[in-house]
């Protein structure tokens, strides 16, 4: 999918979480998200920025619009110095109104988390 617009924020006090969280809900209103689904996006957004304030020294959260014809979603992403889950710098939260693309999108992210356990072990994880 096509980033057809972007807007980055800087994220370093629990003020930068609010207007996160304001802007995620602006974003997935104009990509057509459902309430519940607005609220998902929120509520993940919110989190990931205040583990940035609380535990990353502070970052940034870029917000994508996604578009490929007649689908359409949001690509969070969420930068700073320290990351707890991967000891990268970088999160990301992909939400698409598509649920076969959906389906792709959980499928390919799970492979990248399987492959990601072998290169920390050194060995081919197994099930």
């Amino acid at each position: 999918m096509a980033v057809v617009r972007y807007e980055t924020r800087a994220v370093g006090t629990n003020e930068d979480v609010v207007v996160v969280r304001q802007l995620v809900r602006e974003w997935a209103v104009a990509a057509g998200f459902s309430l519940v689904d607005q609220t998902k996006l929120v509520t993940a957004a919110s989190e990931l920025a205040r583990n940035l304030v609380q535990y990353g020294g502070g970052g940034t959260c870029r917000v994508e619009a996604l578009n490929d014809g007649n689908k359409r979603g949001l690509r969070l992403v969420f930068e700073g110095s320290a990351n707890l889950r991967t000891n990268k710098n970088v999160e990301q939260v992909t939400a698409i109104n598509d649920p076969g693309l959906h389906d792709w999108h959980a499928a390919w992210i799970d492979q990248k988390v399987r492959e990601h356990e072998i290169d920390q072990s050194g060995s081919r994880a197994t099930g």
